[in-house]
């Protein structure tokens, strides 16, 4: 059985003393707020935060002025993602626009606005609001989104493994779609 690799996303925190930089318009979202983000291209983590700078968020920066400084792993969007959270700690100017002709960035223009960190827009992407409250409250790690997903737990008092409880949504689906598979089809793996 062959498993796909764990896609890595970067993702940028740019911020002044109180407020933190956003993007739309991307085309996977085009009305949601999110961090400025993007895939690793074959190069170390801070370069792709360097480049994502540049390209996304229209930011001259330095490898030396991005630092690491939040790692989540979430479920989200029907998959498991990994990101690494950079702030940009020092810019050198802008760019005046994103860059078009670099590969990956979307082609339509993205809306980048500051927003207060006490005051997050409502239509902010779940996963980054959850990592942005957590960094800003000092968490280096964090694991949303995978509650529904557990499929054991450890009991607190005596350490034992045992299955996690069903949720009600959890069950309906699991009903729901082994009412819609073929006969033939068999069951999917309940591993997560």
């Amino acid at each position: 059985m062959s498993r796909s690799a764990l896609p890595v996303r970067v993702h940028l925190l740019v911020r002044t003393e109180d407020r933190i930089l956003l993007a739309t318009g991307d085309e996977t979202s085009p009305a949601c707020w999110r961090l400025p983000a993007g895939n690793l291209q074959g190069q170390a983590a801070g370069d792709a935060a360097v480049r994502l700078a540049r390209e996304q968020a229209a930011l001259l920066t330095t490898v030396e002025d991005v630092r690491l400084e939040h790692v989540a792993h979430h479920w989200a969007d029907d998959r498991e993602q990994l990101g690494l959270f950079f702030h940009v700690t020092r810019t050198y100017g802008a760019t005046g626009a994103h860059d078009p002709a670099a590969p990956g960035v979307p082609r339509r223009p993205r809306r980048l606005a500051w927003h207060p960190l006490d005051a997050l827009p409502e239509r902010f992407a779940q996963p980054d609001h959850d990592v942005v409250t957590r960094w800003a409250s000092g968490e280096f790690f964090s694991h949303g989104g995978w509650t529904a997903r557990r499929s054991t737990t450890i009991h607190p008092s005596t350490g034992a493994v045992q299955a996690a409880p069903q949720t009600a949504s959890a069950q309906t689906a699991s009903a729901q779609a082994a009412s819609t598979r073929p006969p033939s089809a068999p069951a999917a793996s309940s591993r997560a």
